[in-house]
Order: C-alpha cells, then structure tokens, then sequence
C-alpha cells in the first residue's frame, strides 16, 4: 500500500512538473479560391490564408495555410489543412489541422505540429488545441479578403518550454 501510494504521490509530482504549456496566436486575411457544391447543402471550400503568427515566448512569424473544408448546413463537418510559419530568424513551423468543427464564424479543433526547423524542432509531433473566430466577413459579393483571429494551445515539458524560450541559434 506504502508502494502504491508513493507511486501515484511521484506519478502527481511529476505530471505537475513536466506541465508547461505555450500558445500561438495568428491574425489572417484568407480568401476561398473554389468551391464544389456537391448537393443544396453540402458545398467543399478551398481556401488559403496569409497573416502574422505570434507565440506567448515572444517569436513573432509571417503564416500562410492552405486547405479545405466541407460545409454541410453551414457547419464544418470535415477539414484539413496546412499552415506553414517562418519566424525572424527564418525557421520554420508546419501545423496540420484535420478535425475543426463549428461554423464559417468560428470553429475548434486539434492540430499537430508536423515539421520544424531550429527551436520548433523541439516540439514537432506536439497534439494542441486551437480555436478561430471570424473579424470580418468576406467582401461584398466575394469569397475574398475576410479577416480572422486563431488561438492555438500547447502543453509540453517544462524543459522543452525553457528551450523554445531560451533558444539560441547556431550560426
């Protein structure tokens, strides 16, 4: 009994230890270059976003995403896309997104970070958990030039969140 309390006491411990966690944020214009109607409500969007990425460690990063959704009764009922970031020290972060639900105004869902170059290296194969909400809608008559806010959330190491902080690149 001693063994098994001792046991869940370190497995306590050391979850709340090994808990940081980070966030992104990304300001978009995103327009829809096609869209399929497949029946009188279900239609499939391509679309593609550019904007800026922001991280709560400071590292700011010009963002471009790229996919598709499908839209059944206004809601999103499948997606997936790719957002590629270079920060100012020219590294790269790809996030994959595959499971948003919600509407064209907001949606939630998980991504994966997928890929990364420098301090994102640390964090590639990373599950988190982001939310979008629209700012303004599409221009008048168009499927173009809409605004939009993300926010992105993930938990990792307390290491790995010192590294991605206190990273420096090698020249």
């Amino acid at each position: 009994m001693k063994n098994i309390l001792l046991t869940i006491f370190l497995f306590i411990s050391f979850t709340k230890l090994s808990a940081g966690q980070f966030s992104m944020s990304a300001y978009v214009y995103y327009s829809v270059e096609k869209i399929f109607t497949l029946s009188d409500n279900t239609m499939v969007w391509f679309w593609n976003n550019k904007g800026i990425l922001t991280t709560s460690f400071g590292t700011n990063a010009k963002s471009e995403c790229k996919g598709t959704e499908r839209h059944t009764n206004n809601n999103i009922t499948e997606q997936f896309f790719i957002c590629e970031a270079t920060d100012s020290q020219g590294e790269k972060i790809i996030l994959e997104f595959n499971s948003g639900k919600g509407t064209i105004d907001a949606a939630v869902g998980n991504f994966t970070i997928v890929s990364g170059s420098g301090r994102w290296k640390e964090v590639v194969g990373v599950k988190c958990i982001g939310a979008y909400s629209q700012i303004t809608p599409f221009e008048n008559g168009t499927f173009e030039d809409a605004t939009a806010m993300w926010k992105g959330k993930c938990d990792v190491a307390d290491k790995t969140l010192d590294r991605l902080i206190n990273y420096k690149r090698n020249n």
